[in-house]
């Protein structure tokens, strides 16, 4: 069949008019919208693909999967490049394979004290009023079409967030996070997306019945209900406002003779992690910090009520000056 030309600009018309119907719906939604929707989609929806993750100082290339079974979240990370390496979280556990040579096996102890997980999506609750969400537009990742919804802090006490959201699924394609000078500080970002059946068994999920490193989380069922502080003896003297305790977990390879405690907080966005372990009278003066990226770790060594040395370490992707402020507010109980 063959169209005249007023045919033709009719069509031309009736499609151009269904893509600005379209336009205008997806635009209707608030950023508040958009954010509750992707949450949903991170409890429901089952996803994988090739993530490129940019810490601040190396980027990565990871095989990501995303997969929900009877309600439960299985994530698997493996990295694409350097040394083989998968992060496996199931639950309230996340398991580490590791080559036999692989320096981390090195460093199990460190990495029990910082964020392994942080190559996994970021888990994202409740913000209250701690952030202004704002609609910032459309844009295209992995092919797909996505809004933009920026986070950004009502205090000067942490960095903004910047989300790319799917406009088919909900997922989240893109997180930014961004200094005060709008810097990109920490990337992470599918570069190929696919959704819909995906097998457990095909993206590898069974295959870690003899993990390199195990760490379970004792965490609140629901992040809007923290639990109680009362497995610890000591309490934050101050806490960026939002923030709030959700997970807790014994570290049985302290320094000293007592075992520490792994405290994690969140303020629906970012983590915050509070380590108090005995130290050795010899390391009483001790002072640290490390930057890398955004996330920053520091410790120094404080009294307790009956006069033996702490060592209080802090971490958290969060300005310097923020989390030092939390590690001196650390507080002992009578």
């Amino acid at each position: 069949m063959i169209f005249s030309r007023a045919q033709a600009n009719c069509a031309l018309s009736l499609v151009s008019c269904c893509l600005l119907v379209a336009v205008g719906k997806a635009e209707e939604r608030s950023a508040e919208d958009w954010f509750q929707l992707m949450i949903q989609a991170q409890q429901e929806l089952s996803y994988a693909g090739t993530i490129s993750y940019f810490d601040g100082q190396e980027m990565t290339t990871l095989w990501y999967s995303h997969i929900v079974e009877h309600g439960e979240v299985h994530e698997r990370v493996t990295n694409l490049n350097g040394r083989p390496r998968s992060f496996i979280r199931e639950g309230g556990s996340v398991f580490l394979q590791l080559g036999a040579d692989d320096e981390l096996l090195k460093l199990r102890d460190k990495l029990e004290r910082e964020q392994v997980s942080s190559t996994f999506q970021p888990p994202f609750g409740k913000i209250d009023d701690t952030y202004t969400i704002e609609f910032d537009g459309k844009d295209r990742i992995a092919g797909r079409a996505a809004a933009c919804i920026s986070m950004i802090p009502n205090e000067g006490d942490r960095y903004s967030i910047h989300l790319w959201i799917d406009e088919g699924t909900y997922a989240l394609l893109r997180y930014d996070m961004r200094d005060d000078d709008r810097r990109p500080i920490k990337i992470w970002q599918f570069t190929e997306f696919e959704t819909g059946e995906l097998d457990r068994d095909k993206h590898s999920f069974s295959g870690h019945a003899h993990p390199n490193l195990e760490m379970h989380i004792k965490q609140s069922e629901n992040q809007d209900e923290p639990i109680e502080e009362s497995d610890v003896n000591w309490h934050l003297g101050w806490i960026p406002k939002g923030f709030q305790r959700f997970s807790s977990q014994g570290l049985d390879d302290s320094i000293g003779s007592e075992a520490a405690r792994h405290v994690m907080y969140s303020d629906g966005m970012v983590p915050l992690m509070v380590i108090v372990e005995p130290i050795s009278e010899s390391h009483n003066q001790l002072t640290a910090e490390t930057i890398s990226g955004p996330t920053v770790v520091v410790s120094h060594t404080v009294q307790d009520n009956d006069g033996k040395s702490q060592l209080v370490t802090v971490v958290g992707d969060l300005p310097a000056k923020t989390v030092w402020r939390v590690a001196r507010g650390v507080k002992f109980d009578p």
